[in-house]
């Protein structure tokens, strides 16, 4: 039961190593856009674009490639941590 506990730590960080890593890459790209050149009719329109660009524009400065290094960090550790934990449980 253990080791089977094991292979699913496993197999879980693996499946969650795949949208973190895309998560990554998408913020990365995020921040670079830049949606200041956009007309929107109608004054409500205006005002939430202006809203949600300026919430964007906060989160694109914020990221920073330490945060990117830490989600690589993380997963990579979160990995080799269930690997060998499987692997140990394996050859008791």
């Amino acid at each position: 039961m253990r080791t089977l506990a094991d292979l699913f730590a496993l197999v879980s960080a693996l499946f969650l190593a795949v949208p973190a890593y895309y998560i990554n890459h998408y913020a990365a790209l995020a921040s670079r856009v830049s949606l200041t050149n956009i007309r929107l009719e109608g004054p409500a329109l205006q005002a939430r674009h202006a809203q949600l660009l300026e919430r964007l524009q906060k989160l694109r400065d914020e990221w920073r490639p330490w945060k990117a290094w830490c989600l690589h960090i993380g997963t990579a550790a979160g990995l080799l941590a269930a690997a060998l934990t499987a692997i140990a449980h394996r050859f008791k």
